[in-house]
């Protein structure tokens, strides 16, 4: 027994059947591309975030003058506790030259050896990475602090994780989806609303064809009246100007 084939065989459901394909294609399409802006437009937010938290910090004349007094955990780790609070960051880490670090979210990982890259901050650069330290993969900034004769005398580094610029962005979804649901139902109402029949001219019969207008006995496209025509054929003098007068017969 043959299977009957789900695609419809008339002509016009063919046609409206590519409509809503093509029409869930663009939908699909555009939605994709919605979460894929939503995802690099949050990677450059979080990128931004650390940089200017990482700068702001090590521009402080404070961090250095705590790093110089020799008390930088004890001074430095509230500070950069309640930055990181209030700022929903991952971490901020400021540490010696060496990776020593001063402060941590952790505070067991004081006195370790920061992970990841210093060695652009040392000459002098700010720059931002992705890399897994102990809290897991992160985007990151490291900036360097100088002292009063523009040496680096230490680093600062503050981090988002990767888990959470996924949760970020993954907030945005049902909002695209009702956008794209929302955007591909106003499109079907508009494949399946039925087209207003088109209004009849005045001058056709019911079938469509023209009626046939009965000319005026005044028209000059379809003739002329006798009394027109009696004017029209006469000149002056009673006769038609260059022709001859005809006499009818028995008169």
């Amino acid at each position: 027994m043959r299977r009957r084939s789900p695609w419809p065989r008339s002509l016009a459901g063919q046609a409206i059947a590519l409509q809503i394909l093509v029409i869930a294609v663009i939908v699909l399409a555009g939605s994709a591309l919605a979460v894929y802006d939503a995802r690099r437009d949050g990677d450059a937010a979080a990128e931004a975030q650390v940089l200017g938290i990482a700068t702001t910090l090590a521009d402080s004349p404070s961090t250095a003058e705590a790093i110089e007094s020799g008390r930088a955990t004890e001074i430095l780790q509230p500070v950069t506790e309640l930055v990181r609070n209030q700022t929903d960051i991952a971490f901020i880490t400021i540490m010696a030259p060496d990776r020593t670090r001063y402060t941590h979210t952790d505070p067991a990982q004081i006195g370790g050896d920061y992970l990841g890259s210093i060695e652009p901050a040392l000459q002098g650069r700010t720059f931002t990475e992705v890399y897994t330290g102990t809290l897991g993969p992160s985007v990151r900034a490291v900036a360097p602090v100088y002292d009063s004769e523009r040496r680096v005398i230490g680093l600062v580094a503050a981090g988002i994780l990767q888990q959470s610029l996924a949760q970020r962005w993954r907030s945005q979804l049902p909002v695209i989806a009702a956008i794209g649901v929302g955007a591909l139902a106003i499109s079907m109402l508009g494949v399946g609303y039925p087209s207003s029949p088109v209004a009849p001219d005045p001058g056709s019969a019911p079938g469509g064809t023209a009626r046939h207008v009965r000319p005026s006995r005044r028209d000059p496209a379809f003739g002329v009246g006798g009394a027109d025509r009696a004017r029209r054929f006469r000149g002056r003098g009673g006769q038609r100007r260059g022709a001859p007068i005809v006499v009818a017969p028995g008169r």
